[in-house]
């Protein structure tokens, strides 16, 4: 590997991470300006290319990114210690923003909670309020669907990660023949795009990108183009085949990306290249806050209201700057109790 391949590799994953967020953020900002409000915006961005729209590459990228970044560390793996990290990284952030959310909620529409189950509050509690709230109405305000998706993936990692070390070349062909089985033969409950165990084979395939498939990374970025576009063009396919062309075209740009990122490392760009790290070291609250801001911002100042392109651009900036400065906000406060806690 070259110098400027042992660089990207701890510059590349905040560089995907941000482009795979910046994916997320137009999808949504065009689906709900357009439910809203009355604007155009850029159609593709929605109803995607051949039926994958920029939200689920950039799902598919984070998936592919999560288990690689897991894969970062050279200490010796001890499960206690992952899971501990595991909630601390994730939870507190979690409860504070839903806490928030709630109370916003009871103080704008206290009657949007009537009906709902008090014991769902239990899903909430665990963050699978949003995994599971199309199939049982619950008090999910903030996550998405992935938050949980994401949380029973990470249960099977020790498992995923002994197997990968003890069998790196048998164990992932199969999985992924299990995959295709559990495709093919086991209907889902929830979407099958939503289902855990259908996006396990991205997030493992991740882990491999790391710990072994970090060689001549501008040759895979040039595979990277051809699966990409391969599995793109294959799309749409029926059922639950169709996840198989997202977790395509997100392992296609993970490749690009990433050799992208380390032709990036190579020039002198210490500003661009802090900006893009610090803004993916906050990805974590502006994920947890981008949608429901974006939801109520639209809905007190721009119900029915008519944008413009221009008016459109501005509001996306706006968004961005607000939902950025508030995760920064949020991000600082939690790393000091984090500290306090730890020396106390």
């Amino acid at each position: 590997m070259s110098h400027s391949e042992k660089n990207s590799r701890l510059f590349y994953p905040d560089f995907i991470r941000v482009i795979a967020f910046l994916c997320i953020l137009l999808f949504h900002f065009q689906v709900e300006t357009s439910h809203f409000a009355v604007f155009r915006g850029i159609p593709a961005i929605s109803s995607g290319i051949c039926e994958i729209d920029l939200g689920q590459l950039g799902v598919s990228l984070f998936f592919i990114l999560s288990g690689a970044s897991l894969m970062i560390s050279k200490k010796p793996f001890d499960a206690v210690s992952f899971y501990k990290k595991r909630f601390f990284t994730l939870f507190p952030a979690y409860y504070l923003v839903w806490g928030g959310a709630f109370l916003g909620t009871l103080l704008l529409s206290p009657k949007s909670l009537d009906g709902t189950p008090p014991w769902t509050i239990l899903l909430t509690i665990l963050g699978l309020d949003g995994y599971v709230y199309s199939i049982c109405p619950n008090f999910y305000k903030v996550g998405e669907w992935f938050l949980g998706c994401l949380l029973l993936i990470y249960l099977f990692y020790p498992l995923l990660r002994t197997a990968m070390e003890k069998h790196p070349k048998i164990f992932l062909p199969i999985v992924l023949l299990i995959w295709i089985l559990l495709m093919r033969f086991v209907p889902t409950v929830l979407r099958p795009d939503h289902t855990f165990y259908l996006r396990i084979p991205e997030f493992l395939i991740g882990m491999y990108f790391m710990k072994y498939w970090n060689r001549k990374i501008y040759f895979q970025g040039l595979i990277g183009v051809v699966i990409f576009f391969c599995f793109l063009f294959l799309s749409p396919l029926p059922e639950n085949f169709q996840v198989l062309c997202l977790a395509g075209t997100g392992t296609g740009a993970f490749m690009i990306l990433r050799a992208l990122a380390c032709r990036i490392s190579r020039f002198p760009l210490p500003r661009i290249k802090t900006a893009i790290t610090k803004t993916a070291g906050i990805s974590y609250e502006i994920f947890l806050l981008h949608h429901f801001v974006l939801i109520h911002l639209l809905r007190i100042f721009f119900a029915n209201r008519i944008l413009t392109q221009g008016m459109g651009i501005l509001l996306f900036a706006g968004w961005c700057l607000l939902i950025g400065i508030t995760a920064w906000i949020l991000h600082r406060f939690l790393s000091s109790l984090s500290k306090s806690f730890l020396t106390n």
